[in-house]
């Protein structure tokens, strides 16, 4: 089994030797579910409509908890491919990972439950084995990846393979466009070939199979051109996720957030960070948070642990793990601290664990299964 099947597994144990016939819990809509008993293969439930209690077989329960584990958030129609009484499966996971979980309620009026914490994605490493081997022994799970450096190198998957994600973990790659990194070398004066969305396109579609999701190519400076390219990719049937500027206006959020996307990527941070403008970004952000709370956040290139343990977004990236271990520079909670008695890998090591340990940041106590009440 790969790592989340494990987690799912786990933690499915875990309820089942905990719980207590007769566990109520209320869905979103006000409805009281109750547990009435479980075997060694189902879950029976009864709802408040339901006639004879509805079973849930096991091992669709582990998949939808493993489906939590990978995405970190889903609605309950998402829980439709796991249980045909997509509201029920969704309450009973919400159930199981009391206590890891927050529950949100999407513009159109869809229940989604995210899981607690934030989801680190490494980056920088598209062409480095030892830096990916580093990331994967030290409890990194996800990758973000640069089509900039991806679209002429043929290997790259066999890379992640033999630095051992297995086959069910090759969902672990998020694709950026990588706009920035043209942008920059447009700076620094060289002959760069331009990112054609058109070709994206055809990119994403050829390798989806094996992505966790694609970013939208995103135009520095250009919120037109930006949303021209988002808008192509959701004709082709490729709805990537949307990234607008942290420095963009209320409507541009808006438009976005009212489109109803399961997660919206915030970029500009990075440079924002780059100019020691700290407090600034910090303010700006928990802003966008507190303005629209119940909308899934993707910060990017982000590796200031203060700034997201405060702003709780799901999920963030950067280099930092690479470059910064390059340059003597350990990352910790509290900043970075210069480490010149620690080489690169050691340096690169401590950092992955400590992004990882994000995960895990804001979690509540184990719950007690069979006193619980749970609105989901």
């Amino acid at each position: 089994m790969d790592h989340f099947s494990i987690q799912a597994a786990r933690r499915e144990k875990v309820f089942i030797k905990r719980l207590t016939a007769g566990l109520t819990y209320r869905t979103g809509t006000g409805r009281q579910n109750k547990i009435e008993s479980h075997d060694a293969e189902a879950v029976y439930i009864t709802t408040a409509r339901s006639q004879r209690p509805i079973r849930i077989a096991r091992d669709k329960l582990r998949a939808a908890i493993r489906h939590m584990y990978v995405r970190r958030t889903a609605t309950r129609k998402e829980m439709e491919r796991h249980h045909a009484y997509s509201s029920a499966m969704l309450g009973l996971v919400g159930v199981v990972l009391a206590g890891l979980t927050k529950i949100q309620r999407t513009v159109r009026g869809l229940l989604r439950i995210t899981m607690i914490g934030t989801r680190y994605f490494f980056s920088g490493c598209e062409r480095d084995p030892t830096a990916l081997r580093i990331i994967k022994a030290n409890g990194g799970k996800m990758l973000l990846m640069s089509y900039f450096h991806l679209r002429d190198d043929p290997g790259w998957l066999r890379r992640i393979e033999q630095v051992g994600f297995t086959a069910e973990e090759r969902r672990c790659v998020l694709i950026d466009s990588g706009a920035y990194s043209l942008h920059r070398a447009k700076q620094d004066g060289k002959d760069v070939r331009p990112i054609c969305v058109e070709d994206y396109a055809d990119w994403i579609k050829q390798h989806r199979d094996h992505l966790y999701g694609w970013m939208s190519l995103d135009v520095i400076g250009d919120e037109a051109a930006t949303r021209a390219n988002y808008e192509y990719l959701c004709a082709r049937g490729l709805r990537p996720i949307p990234v607008v500027s942290i420095h963009s206006g209320d409507e541009e959020f808006e438009r976005y957030v009212q489109e109803d996307h399961d997660i919206i990527a915030i970029g500009g941070v990075a440079l924002m960070l780059q100019r020691s403008q700290k407090r600034k970004a910090t303010a700006m952000l928990r802003r966008i948070v507190a303005r629209w709370p119940n909308q899934v956040w993707h910060l990017l290139g982000c590796a200031y642990i203060p700034l997201l343990r405060e702003i709780g977004v799901t999920f963030s990236d950067s280099a930092a793990a690479v470059l910064a271990a390059s340059n003597k520079r350990l990352i910790t909670k509290a900043g970075q601290k210069t480490r010149r008695d620690m080489t690169k890998n050691e340096l690169t090591a401590s950092i992955v664990r400590e992004l990882v340990k994000l995960e895990h940041y804001g979690l509540g106590r184990r719950p007690q299964y069979g006193q619980i009440a749970l609105q989901i």
